[in-house]
């Protein structure tokens, strides 16, 4: 533990006092040698001899100086155990002066995140944490400063610059309320000193948390260590809570397609993560407005994630979006057992199919699985064009997808068309074709910034060879869609190929059996671009004839969806990014909260077709948006991801976190009491009392060694002593 360094105050040694009193009984040892000593007092044993006087002079003066190295002893022995006594005690020694009134800056971080909301002995970790911090203000004197920041909160500042009413503070801490979203704790403290630097010299920075793993950033702290050691602040980490709660969440969520068409088919794939000390069964419940429409039961065994899948069809209404919820049973912390969801309902998205020679058969696969015997209802509506309609496009915002096959060599306008709808949110795919392999090269895709390393390499088969294609990133998911609907490998003939190799960050999601990656995908911006190792159609290989290339399309195409379509979700306390037809630059909307209550909010845009950012989602629940002129849109707002499954720090990593800062962890009031005691207003004795006590047994051993040597009788008395002389 970190000492606290305060050479400008004046202080004076005063009486010690002790951590831990209740060893001071075990001097009570000391009864030990002092009755093994009076045992062992050798009585005088009469010895017949003549009448001498020089020799009653020797024999006092010999019982004389054996008394005093008893004595001596006796008296190390009894010092010995004194000492270990009073060092297990762990005395400090008081200073007096050391913070007179004023001096003493307090700022207490109370962490306001939605994972302080677990229950604990019929109450949540934030009512644990308030009624802490409110218990440390009993300790401040007429004239200290104090502060009060909600990290997590969208104002986290309650009081600062640090003031000393302490009746203020103290009121504001019984007002805090705890929010639904995530609470950065480190970068909090990073900006009260940005804030106000001046006013933390010497500071105790209390932080008041269950550390959940998320909420405090290790590289953001070690960055931060320098600035507290600048100024002579120390950091008390407080823990409140449990180190496992007995919780089960929801980890994430997945829908499939991320719409509803007309066929009302709707599927959900969710995460559900245990905690450390949570076992046993666990249902997951799928509701689309108040009504339960499927459910599914989960084995969970402690630290371990599962899979659960529900499916359901919802009628079509005159409602423009479909809203709901995931639900699992009740425990510790009910906030990660719920998960909100709103869908679009729509007949089909817009998928474009480029032809790079003009020839619709390169896209006619394409067209056959994107839209299955021309249904209605299916998820991709296609569109074809030709490669100079392609080129002429002003923007491609309109389409969900985009299929590029044959393209030829890409000049500077066509690719930043392409660039510009992915970063956008788009999501693109290249098929090379036709009898020249050269357009798709290292340069063309040069421009559109993805795998700068690339390395492309053409072969020609002949009349054919049986290939495979296997997973290459098992962590990909739709690579593990694939493998779920039909596991690899995946047969097909081919004639001719392009194989990849890269070293980027979103390299190969497939590959080739025998040797380099089939199928790219590279994130870029807010979109995605695919790259594919055969052609479209059959000119290339039988793979358009495979049941994978459908399976291959169909999930592309939902993936393309869930990009679209993600802003009618967000995160508590997270800005939402919404899509408004129109092409009015400044909207009001009024907001219909999950309890009832109303708000006007005013959004702005840049220009038409961007969205609109709209703030102040800061509780989980569903959200009613309407503009006044009829349009009503639902708004799912969920618990930060961050927040949704429970782990903590230990309270040696926290500190490590810190080097070279004054620290100390806690975990209860009392424990916090004296760690300020022993850091703030005294110097321990206890190291110096073992060192004594060390060092005295071994002078003790030493004596003792040196006393019991054996001492030559003189040989007249030896000679009488024999021969049973006498004296009288």
């Amino acid at each position: 533990m970190s000492r606290l360094s305060h050479e400008a105050v004046p202080y004076e040694w005063v009486m010690p006092f002790f951590l831990g009193s209740g060893f001071l009984v075990a001097a009570a040892a000391v009864i030990v040698p002092i009755a093994l000593h009076l045992l062992q007092r050798r009585r005088p044993r009469p010895v017949m001899f003549g009448t001498l006087r020089f020799l009653r002079d020797a024999i006092a003066q010999s019982r004389r100086a054996h008394r005093i190295t008893q004595g001596l002893t006796l008296l190390m022995r009894i010092l010995i155990i004194l000492l270990l006594a009073a060092a297990f005690a762990r005395p400090l020694l008081r200073r007096s002066g050391l913070i007179p009134a004023g001096c003493r800056t307090v700022v207490m971080i109370v962490d306001c995140s939605a994972s302080m909301q677990t229950l604990e002995g019929g109450r949540n970790y934030f009512d644990h944490a308030r009624s802490w911090a409110v218990a440390l203000t009993d300790s401040l004197q007429d004239g200290d400063r104090a502060a009060v920041v909600a990290a997590g909160l969208a104002e986290p500042r309650v009081i600062f610059p640090p003031v000393s009413d302490v009746k203020a503070v103290r009121g504001a801490l019984q007002e805090l309320s705890c929010g639904q979203g995530a609470a950065p704790l480190a970068e909090t403290i990073q900006d009260i000193f940005a804030k106000g630097a001046d006013s933390l010299q010497n500071a105790e920075i209390h932080v008041f948390s269950d550390f959940q793993t998320t909420g405090w950033s290790k590289a953001v702290a070690e960055g931060l260590a320098k600035e507290l050691k600048t100024y002579g602040a120390n950091v008390f980490f407080n823990r409140v809570g449990l180190k496992e709660a007995n919780d089960a969440g929801l980890q994430s969520v997945r829908f499939y397609p991320s719409a509803v068409l007309d066929d009302g088919h709707l599927q959900a794939e969710c995460d559900v993560a245990a905690g450390g000390s949570y076992l046993g069964t666990d249902a997951v419940k799928l509701f689309v407005g108040e009504e339960e429409k499927a459910q599914a039961t989960v084995m969970m065994s402690p630290a371990e994630t599962e899979k659960a899948i529900l499916t359901t069809t919802v009628q079509n209404d005159a409602a423009a979006d479909v809203a709901g919820r995931l639900e699992l049973d009740a425990d510790a912390f009910d906030l990660n057992n719920c998960f909100y969801f709103s869908l679009p309902r729509f007949a089909g998205l817009s998928a474009l199919l480029v032809n790079g020679s003009g020839d619709g058969r390169e896209s006619s696969y394409l067209r056959h699985a994107l839209n299955p015997g021309g249904v209605s209802s299916a998820l991709m509506v296609p569109k074809e064009t030709d490669w100079a309609g392609f080129a002429s496009m002003g923007d491609l915002a309109e389409y969900a997808v985009v299929f590029v096959c044959n393209p030829p060599p890409l000049e500077d306008s066509a690719a930043r068309l392409l660039l510009n709808y992915v970063k956008g949110g788009g999501v693109a795919v290249i098929f090379p074709g036709g009898n020249e392999p050269g357009r798709i090269n290292s340069e063309a895709l040069a421009k559109l910034e993805a795998w700068p390393d690339l390395k492309i390499r053409y072969f020609e088969l002949g009349d054919g060879k049986n290939l495979e294609a296997v997973v290459e990133d098992a962590n990909d998911r739709l690579a593990q869609r694939l493998a779920a609907a039909m596991p690899p490998p995946w047969s097909f003939l081919a004639r001719r190929v392009l194989r990849f190799q890269t070293n980027s960050a979103g390299g190969g999601v497939l590959q080739f059996r025998d040797g380099g990656s089939m199928l790219l995908r590279k994130k870029l911006g807010e979109g995605e671009l695919w790259l594919c190792g055969v052609s479209a159609n059959r000119d290339w290989a039988d793979w358009p004839l495979h049941p994978m290339f459908f399976i291959f399309v169909q999930e592309i195409s939902r993936q393309a969806a869930g990009l679209r379509q993600r802003s009618l979700m967000t995160q508590a306390g997270e800005p939402l990014k919404l899509h408004w037809p129109g092409s009015d630059l400044r909207k009001s909307f009024t907001v219909t909260e999950p309890d009832g209550a109303s708000r006007m909010v005013e959004a702005v845009r840049d220009a038409s077709g961007q969205p609109f950012q709209l703030d102040g989602f800061d509780r989980a629940g569903l959200y009613r948006l309407a503009d006044g002129g009829g349009a009503v849109r639902t708004i799912a707002v969920n618990v930060p991801s961050s927040e949704m499954v429970l782990s903590y720090w230990s309270g040696d990593d926290l500190q490590r976190t810190l080097p070279g800062v004054a620290t100390a962890y806690t975990e209860s009031h009392d424990e916090l009491r004296r760690e300020l005691l022993g850091m703030r207003q005294s110097h321990p004795l206890w190291p110096w009392l073992l060192l004594a006590a060390f060092v005295l047994s071994m002078v003790e051993v030493v004596f003792a060694n040196v006393r019991s040597r054996p001492v030559a009788k003189p040989h007249l008395v030896g000679d009488l002593l024999r021969h049973g002389g006498g004296v009288v």
